[in-house]
């Protein structure tokens, strides 16, 4: 590996524009615009949404999403009647909704480096989130906790995680990110103030155009 190192870089000096013919990546990483949907898990709760990004030089993107988080209560607790063998929710006292609209900026990590087939990337999230609570009449009836109102709060989120495309047939690909989101209303909303959380961002995408 040394001798043919130095044959190399002597025949460099004597032929004009083999340098450049030595340095040239036959097969360069490639980078497009992304848009498809997702699937969310969180601690307490399931959403689904779609996503588009921009791509941008150096392997850049920025993009936009937007999800819908159907989220479980803290003390509620489900399961199957084992005779009837229908399921059964006790302490449902309310059901809550999240909608976070957030803009984003993701970094593909290592593309000169490893395969184009597998992106690791670290992504960054930030902007608002409307939570609606609904409650549950019979619960509060039952108990004797008063006439419920529905509520309705809107603060900010913000997110970060780490994952990894995997492309398949070119313009396909299918990603798995961990990341964890901060979510801190003004007020209570579903009995709390801080509904944070981590999760695991499952997407379904297209690299849509690709650029060298």
């Amino acid at each position: 590996m040394r001798l043919l190192f130095i044959f190399l870089l002597t025949l460099s000096l004597w032929l004009p524009g083999f340098p450049q013919m030595v340095l040239v990546d036959e097969n360069p990483p490639t980078h497009s615009d992304q848009g498809g949907g997702a699937v969310v898990v969180s601690m307490s709760g399931l959403g689904i949404g779609g996503f588009y990004r921009k791509a941008l030089p150096k392997f850049w993107t920025v993009g936009v999403n937007g999800q819908f988080f159907l989220m479980r209560g803290d003390k509620e607790i489900e399961f199957v009647d084992p005779y009837y063998g229908i399921p059964v929710v006790l302490n449902k006292y309310s059901q809550l909704f999240l909608l976070p609209i957030n803009l984003e900026v993701k970094k593909r990590l290592f593309a000169n480096d490893i395969e184009d087939n597998f992106r690791p990337h670290l992504i960054l999230e930030t902007g608002i989130i409307l939570g609606i609570n609904v409650p549950d009449k019979q619960y509060y009836a039952y108990f004797h906790l008063g006439e419920p109102k529905t509520e309705y709060q809107v603060t900010y989120n913000f997110v970060v995680g780490f994952g990894v495309d995997v492309i398949s047939h070119e313009n396909f690909f299918v990603s798995v990110r961990p990341q964890y989101r901060y979510v801190y209303f003004p007020h209570k909303i579903a009995f709390k103030k801080d509904h944070s959380a981590f999760e695991i961002n499952l997407e379904f995408g297209a690299n849509l155009v690709h650029k060298k």
